[in-house]
């Protein structure tokens, strides 16, 4: 009997073992009846690059699609030599599905964070409401409000997007914040249509 030497993410294998012959018996039949279609690595590779151009690090990246940091660096590193590189199918459909919002390591770009935060001022929540919220400092808030913020751990990325979700559908009490937002021109939550991607607010001030 074969000893089984099929790699655990792998979705086709040369392993001869007879559970990995039936499975590849199964894949190349769903293959040949158009059941099956790997998931396209080229497009894999500009979403990994897309992410990286953004400013998410390779461990945020990893963490979010749940592959090997390394993974990350090899395409990376694999595209500025020769253009796009051979994904495995599951790595490349793990990165295809992946919410890049859900890292747990490195560093994400803080530019949706500052806009929160300078939202949520806008509608009444001062400093302090924001960072017993999100479960950070205040002086965090003021940073992130102030923009001296570029990049920001998944704790501070987590914790403003549940106070601004929590938080941005309603007004707040603080007439002072309001009225710092008001002086410094920052939009409220309705004037986004999209907080991360939008390149100006679209919506109304108020």
């Amino acid at each position: 009997m074969s000893t089984c030497i099929r790699r655990p993410a792998s979705t086709w294998t040369t392993c001869p073992c007879p559970d990995c012959r039936r499975d590849m018996r199964r894949m190349a039949k769903l293959s040949r009846t158009g059941r099956y279609r790997r998931p396209s690595s080229a497009r894999a590779t500009v979403r990994v690059l897309e992410w990286l151009r953004e400013g998410y690090t390779p461990a945020w990246i990893a963490s979010a699609c749940g592959i090997p940091k390394r993974c990350v660096d090899e395409i990376a590193k694999e595209f500025r030599k020769a253009g796009s590189r051979t994904i495995g199918a599951k790595r490349a459909a793990a990165i295809l599905a992946a919410d890049i919002t859900t890292g747990t390591a490195g560093k994400a770009p803080a530019h949706g964070l500052v806009r929160r935060v300078q939202a949520l001022h806008r509608i009444g929540w001062d400093g302090a409401a924001i960072a017993a919220r999100a479960g950070i400092s205040p002086q965090m808030v003021s940073y992130l409000g102030n923009e001296r913020v570029t990049f920001a751990g998944p704790a501070v990325v987590a914790g403003v997007r549940a106070a601004y979700a929590d938080l941005g559908a309603r007004p707040g009490p603080s007439r002072n914040a309001v009225a710092k937002a008001v002086r410094r021109g920052w939009a409220s939550p309705a004037a986004w249509d999209d907080i991360d991607t939008d390149a100006e607010p679209m919506g109304v001030a108020s």
